[in-house]
């Protein structure tokens, strides 16, 4: 057997224009803004109806211990206001409510889950809020310490 030397080939290159419109939804962040959304609210049309009324406090400042000041969105029941609910609090650093790029509609076939199924609300990797609070939840979208408007440094897979 004796030895050869590679030959080169070449490769074909595809060149493409580069999206100069990124898809990220971020949103202006302003004063705490409360909505009432009412029972069948649809945020688009195929998207999951809200089945109870609900209250959005977008953009709530969160006073943490260190000082620093998270920016969230509560969504919960508006019978809330008399009777405290558990607060589911999903904690990542992809965004709240509305920000960030990550989106089940950048993956083919959404990963199995029909639109139909999201309110268009959540948060990436989080639950919807149309499913928990009919549940009888409160879901807090926060910005993670660091990442888009909230305080603190962010710090990812370690200290």
């Amino acid at each position: 057997m004796t030895a050869t030397t590679p030959q080169p080939f070449s490769v074909p290159v595809l060149f493409t224009e580069i999206d100069h419109e990124p898809k990220n939804t971020w949103t202006d962040y302003g004063p705490t803004e409360r909505r009432i959304i009412a029972k069948g609210w649809v945020k688009e049309e195929g998207r999951k109806a809200f089945s109870v009324d609900t209250i959005w406090d977008n953009d709530v400042r969160i006073p943490l211990r260190d000082g620093v000041e998270l920016l969230g969105d509560v969504f919960r029941p508006v019978t809330s206001d008399d009777k405290p609910v558990p607060a589911i609090m999903p904690w990542s650093h992809y965004g709240k409510t509305g920000t960030g790029i990550q989106q089940l509609d950048m993956f083919p076939w959404r990963v199995g889950v029909p639109r139909s199924e999201t309110s268009g609300l959540e948060k990436w990797e989080a639950p919807d809020p149309a499913e928990w609070v009919a549940r009888g939840y409160a879901v807090v979208n926060i910005d993670a310490c660091g990442s888009f408007k909230s305080g603190g440094d962010l710090v990812a897979y370690g200290t």
